[in-house]
């Protein structure tokens, strides 16, 4: 167990700015309301936590309520605006990370659609 600030952070907000709840959350946030989409009053974590930004992935590729041509160039649009600027970075921070296990962790590939 770690206290203080953990191995490596998973928000954008860091990556970006080097400080959280700064300018990549307030624009996440109007880009997430554009789509009808919100944080639930339970959840703890920032819309830019990286799990969070891979659950509004997901929603976007499985929304049945739009076509699949709209649903593709919202997936790039959002990956490009909000995944894309900062997943070097973190994968670059989860390479530094010292592993507790022997399981080496492997680079993820992004890329856009």
């Amino acid at each position: 167990m770690a206290i203080g600030r953990p191995q490596v952070v998973l928000y954008a907000s860091w990556h970006l700015t080097g400080f959280m709840m700064e300018k990549p959350l307030a624009v996440l946030r109007d880009d997430l309301a554009e789509l009808g989409l919100a944080r639930q009053n339970e959840v703890r974590e920032s819309e830019d936590h990286f799990a969070a930004l891979m659950e509004v992935m997901r929603h976007l590729a499985c929304d049945s309520d739009r076509p699949e041509a709209q649903r593709l160039a919202l997936q790039q649009k959002f990956f490009l605006a909000h995944i894309d600027p900062w997943s070097e970075k973190l994968c670059d921070a989860l390479d530094a990370a010292p592993r507790r296990d022997s399981t080496a962790l492997r680079r993820i590939s992004f890329a856009p659609l």
